[in-house]
């Protein structure tokens, strides 16, 4: 068959329009620069390239289910920020290449809803450093977020992020430059906060849920390393904390977390390494308006409590007061902790608890009395609730001795009873001699107390001695 001539060629190409198709070129990420940034230090780079976001992506709601995008920025640049790079557009990956974004007490990025009710989902956040920032990264209603390798130096917070199913990994934190000079901050700083916040157009706090914090250091902040505040069900998992003065791990109001295979050197006189607690602002107040650091977080969520959370694993060094404080929340798990200082506080009323065995043997302060089933030595379990209600008690069996004129003695309880609401069993045993009938006839001479009960016996026990075995029960 003869090749077609060159003039059907030539006709077939306009036909279908080759001939007006413009030479293929290789696909290039759009750059900061393209979006509008200067990138010479005097320009407010965070002002432009908020500005060409707006322009070329629109708003959330018009761009939320477009292909994703990657944004670069030029490797070794400084970017000035006087104000913050606010993301109000899905699926945008930023990618940093280890350009610097110098904040100028403003915000580094800024993921937002906008005016949008909808999540703000599916983009990340990727190796940038971040210097004197207020907060480094800020995410309000994020979904499906990474943020990654990214640095963050002499910033406020490194990460405040309210979300769900998003990953936080390998990023390093560290404090401000006073701090790292032995003076004092001009402002608090802390590392990774996840929390609830109210947001655009809801009607209840937006709460973060199950958001992975993994393989990130936070070192030498005044406040806390990691700080989970209301919602729940995050993994928190390989991190590393050092020298942070607030406390390492805060959960406030915070349930149903996993945090495993922490690895913690407080600074000296450190108020904890895990804490568990409770609070909320008296007011009602934003919480995104508290200060930072520490026990000083506050919830927006005033009847949610912290049960169901587990420390697995770890390996904690000495400094602080407690390595493990557990102020309240039901059904705490602790298994398997390389101790510090070895202090671990198991506050009142927390029911289900168990202590299990770890490397050392903990100096226990168990103010939930049996509530707790403590299996952290070997060959120990304890706890064991002797109650028939929803109060267990406190105290487990225990014994006097009565001798020659003695026939009344006060039992002053180790830990004192919920209340007075108790009941105490009383056995007589002969211990020698051979005592009067009477001797073998104890009771109870007087209303016992929470704190103590007193054990008569109708016969002093003359020349022989008698133990009178107790046990209470509820």
């Amino acid at each position: 068959m003869a090749l077609a001539s060159p003039l059907y060629r030539v006709a077939l190409a306009v036909a279908v329009g080759l001939s007006a198709a413009p030479a293929l070129a290789a696909d290039t990420p759009l750059t900061f620069e393209a979006l509008g940034a200067k990138g010479d230090g005097k320009a407010d780079d965070g002002a432009l390239i908020s500005a060409g976001l707006a322009r070329k992506f629109g708003t959330l709601a018009q761009w939320q289910n477009k292909q994703r995008m990657e944004i670069h920025a030029t490797p070794g640049r400084t970017y000035r920020l006087a104000t913050p790079i606010m993301l109000r557009q899905a699926r945008l990956r930023l990618i940093g290449q280890g350009a610097i974004l110098a904040c100028q007490n403003s915000d580094g990025i800024v993921i937002d809803q906008g005016q949008s009710a909808n999540q703000n989902a599916e983009g990340s956040i990727e190796g940038f450093r971040f210097d004197d920032c207020a907060t480094g990264i800020r995410a309000t209603a994020a979904t499906f977020w990474r943020i990654a390798d990214n640095s963050f130096f002499a910033n406020g917070t490194c990460i405040d992020f309210n979300g769900l199913s998003s990953s936080i990994s390998g990023n390093y934190c560290r404090g401000q430059r006073e701090e790292l000079e032995g003076n004092p901050a001009s402002r608090p700083t802390t590392g990774i906060i996840i929390r609830s916040m109210r947001t655009f157009a809801a009607t209840a706090p937006n709460e973060s849920f199950a958001n992975l914090i993994q393989s990130n250091r936070v070192y030498h902040t005044s406040g806390n390393c990691i700080a989970l505040v209301d919602g729940g069900g995050h993994t928190v998992s390989t991190n590393d904390c050092e020298m942070n003065t607030g406390g390492e791990v805060l959960l406030n109001n915070s349930f149903g977390n996993a945090i495993d295979n922490l690895y913690a050197e407080p600074s000296a006189g450190s108020p904890f390494i895990i804490r568990i607690t409770r609070s909320w602002s008296a007011d009602g107040s934003r919480q995104d308006a508290a200060k930072v650091g520490g026990a000083k977080l506050l919830s927006l969520v005033k009847d949610r409590y912290p049960e169901a959370n587990r420390v697995l694993g770890g390996t904690f060094g000495g400094g602080a007061i407690w390595d493990i404080d557990v102020q309240t929340g039901n059904f705490p798990i602790i298994s398997g902790v390389r101790y510090g200082t070895g202090n671990v506080r198991i506050g009142g009323g927390i029911n289900g608890g168990y202590l299990m065995p770890g490397a050392g043997t903990p100096n226990v302060t168990n103010e939930s009395g049996a509530n707790l089933l403590d299996m952290s030595q070997p060959g120990q379990i304890t706890g064991a609730r002797l109650s028939s209600t929803g109060t267990a008690v406190r105290n487990g069996p225990g014994f006097a001795d009565f001798t020659a004129g003695t026939a009344s003695r006060r039992i002053d309880l180790a830990a004192p009873e919920l209340d007075a609401a108790y009941h105490v069993e009383l056995t007589a045993i002969i211990v020698s001699g051979t005592p009067p009938a009477g001797a073998l006839q104890p009771y109870l001479c007087a209303l016992p107390t929470a704190s103590s009960f007193r054990i008569c016996l109708a016969q002093p026990p003359g020349n022989a001695t008698v133990r009178i075995q107790y046990r209470i029960t509820r």
